[in-house]
């Protein structure tokens, strides 16, 4: 049975609503593996390595917000790239804070008992520079969804993507002891664990 164009265009319209709320679904199961990870954390003896507590409030509550603003703003106007530049900033917090519980896991509590923790523990700093390249585009495309005029803020936009492409080349690759408990014990920007100077 072929569909009447009125029937097309109306899933034509419905799929960037399910697209948008999939996505927005995604980040919240992002959440929910946060706090399986520290109960886990917990179970396993190692509450030190806990990843719930007071400064998680922040990331989550702006992983919830721009996820959510996100898919309205992506379902409704899906040609406009804020929404789903704020949905790409909700799951970069999320797969953020998923791998804040990942690593302590994987690498201390219970060494070897998740798959590819060594590759997490190259992305876990990733996900940070992320979150902060992709809100740069958000504030640079609102209210119009287009960079504002002046070739100054198209170099910008441009750094910024490169910059966040080349992290995601040369992290992996960088030289050095490879030790990824550092990012469990240091944090997100303690890159003793390559080799470098800790700033």
């Amino acid at each position: 049975m072929a569909l009447t164009p009125t029937a097309r265009a109306a899933g034509t319209r419905r799929r960037p609503v399910v697209v948008a709320w999939a996505l927005w679904a995604l980040a919240m199961f992002g959440l929910a593996a946060f706090v399986w990870l520290d109960h886990l954390l917990r179970q396993a003896g190692r509450p030190d390595l806990a990843v719930l507590g007071l400064f998680a409030i922040p990331p989550t509550l702006a992983c919830v917000s721009a996820s959510t603003v996100g898919a309205v703003l992506a379902g409704r106007r899906p040609a406009h790239p804020v929404g789903w530049l704020l949905l790409a900033t909700g799951l970069s917090l999320s797969a953020g804070g998923a791998l804040a519980g990942y690593l302590p896991y994987g690498l201390v509590a219970r060494p070897g008992a998740l798959p590819a923790v060594h590759a997490a523990a190259l992305l876990y700093p990733v996900s940070a520079m992320a979150v902060l390249v992709l809100i740069g585009f958000v504030l640079l495309l609102t209210p119009t969804g287009s960079l504002p005029t002046g070739s100054g803020w198209r170099w910008w936009a441009w750094a910024s993507a490169v910059v966040l492409v080349v992290l995601l080349l040369v992290v992996p690759v960088a030289p050095g002891r490879f030790e990824p408990r550092y990012l469990v014990i240091g944090g997100t920007f303690d890159f003793r664990a390559f080799g470098g100077p800790c700033w």
